[in-house]
C-alpha cells in the first residue's frame, strides 16, 4: 500500500509501503557459491552514532551525513535480459522515469533486534547487506543491535532512540507474520520522500522475518531463511516482485539465496540514485 502525507516543508512522504514474501520450498535452485562481501559493511562502534536527542521537530535535521560525491563507485549495468521491476519511480524535469532510490552519498545504517533471532544472525545479516552492496554500490553501516520492537506503525524518526537522523533499517524476527490475512515469511516496509522537484529519495525501512523461518530447510550451508532475508532486502533499497521463477525477487521463496541476473540488473540501477541533501 502507499499513502501519501504532507508534512513540514513541503515534504511529501510516499509511504507506508509493504512488501511481503511468502514461503515455497518444491523446487531447489542450484546453489551458487556467492563470495563474501562482509567486508564492505562498516560497523560503527557506540561512540560513532549520534547521541539520542529530545524531539524538536517532525523530521530530522537535513543532510546527515550526506557528502558531495557519492560513497562508493557506481556498479556497471548488468548484462542481461532477465526481468526486474522497481517499487517506485518519479519524473524528472526532462521527463525520464528514474527509480526512488537511497542517496549514494550517504551510508544506510542497519540495526537488529536479537530477540528470537538465530546465533548467527547478525554475521549473516552482515553477509547479506555486504552482498547488496556489492550489487548497487551503496554504503551500509551495521549499528548493531536494538530494543526496538518491530511494529506496523514504525515512525520513521525516533531522535529519543537514534538521535538527530532518520531511524535506520530495522531487522527483526517476529511470531505469526501476516500480511492481508495470509501467512508471510518476511515483510517489508519503506518510507520514501519527495521535496519539490528534486529526486525520490529513500528514508528508512523496517525488515519483518517470521520465526518460522528459521526451520527452513539449508542448501550448500546457506540457512534457508537467509533467502528470505535477501528478499527483503531487495526491497529495502527499492526493487518489487517478479513473475520469474529463477530471480530472488520472485514472491514466492525458494532455496536460492543468491540474486539472479534479473535481481542484479535492477540492484545496479538503483544504486545509481541521485544524491540528496533534502533529508
Amino acid at each position: 500500500m502507499a499513502v501519501v502525507a504532507v508534512v513540514a516543508f513541503a515534504l511529501a512522504l510516499l509511504g507506508p509501503r509493504v512488501d511481503a514474501a511468502r514461503s515455497w520450498w518444491g523446487d531447489v535452485w542450484p546453489a551458487v557459491d556467492a563470495p563474501d562481501y562482509s567486508a564492505l559493511v562498516v560497523r560503527a562502534g557506540p561512540d560513532t552514532l549520534p547521541a539520542p536527542v529530545a524531539p524538536q521537530s517532525e523530521r530530522p535535521t537535513p543532510g546527515f551525513e550526506e557528502q558531495a560525491v557519492r560513497l562508493r563507485p557506481a556498479v556497471t549495468a548488468w548484462p542481461t535480459d532477465e526481468p526486474y521491476e522497481l517499487l517506485a519511480t518519479w519524473t524528472a524535469s526532462d521527463g525520464t522515469e528514474r527509480p526512488v532510490a537511497w542517496s549514494p552519498c550517504r551510508p544506510i545504517h542497519v540495526v537488529l533486534n536479537p530477540d528470537g533471532a538465530p546465533a548467527d544472525a547478525e554475521d549473516q545479516l552482515v553477509a547479506s547487506l555486504g552482498a547488496v552492496s556489492a550489487a548497487t554500490g551503496l554504503e551500509f553501516v551495521y549499528d548493531g543491535t536494538t530494543d526496538e520492537p518491530a511494529s506496523g506503525a514504525r515512525e520513521p524518526f525516533q531522535p529519543q532512540r537514534y538521535g538527530d537522523r532518520w531511524a535506520p533499517v530495522l531487522v527483526a524476527f517476529v511470531d505469526a507474520l501476516t500480511h492481508d490475512g495470509e501467512p508471510v515469511a518476511g515483510l517489508t516496509g519503506s518510507r520514501t520522500a519527495r521535496l519539490g522537484d528534486g529526486p525520490g529519495v529513500r528514508l528508512t525501512a523496517q525488515v519483518r522475518l517470521d520465526r518460522d523461518s528459521l526451520a527452513y530447510p539449508s542448501w550448500s550451508g546457506v540457512p534457508g531463511w537467509v533467502a528470505v532475508l535477501r528478499h527483503e532486502l531487495g526491497h529495502v533499497v527499492g526493487l518489487a516482485h517478479v513473475e520469474d521463477p529463477g530471480e530472488l525477487m520472485y514472491p514466492e521463496a525458494g532455496l536460492r539465496s543468491t540474486f539472479a541476473d534479473g535481481d542484479l540488473a535492477g540492484l545496479a540501477v538503483l544504486g545509481a540514485g541521485e544524491c540528496s541533501s533534502d533529508f
